[in-house]
């Protein structure tokens, strides 16, 4: 089983990602609902956030297993 806080992170990243992409595809497609620092400031920057948060966490688990070296 994997470590629980690395899976909380991953699980939180791909929300963000879901709903930043959803966020996108309507204020581009479909009609602008948020302004545009809106936007950027409540769904893309908690996604990047997320995912450096997550990658970290992921790195962090190879290097303490022993699985970072090729």
């Amino acid at each position: 089983m994997g470590d629980p806080e690395k899976d909380s992170w991953l699980i939180a990243t791909l929300i963000m990602a879901v709903t930043s992409s959803t966020a996108f595809i309507v204020q581009r497609a479909i009609t602008p609902l948020f302004t545009y620092a809106f936007e950027v400031c409540v769904f893309y920057v908690p996604t990047i956030v997320l995912s450096i948060i997550y990658l970290k966490k992921r790195l962090e688990s190879n290097e303490a297993r022993g699985l970072s070296e090729p």
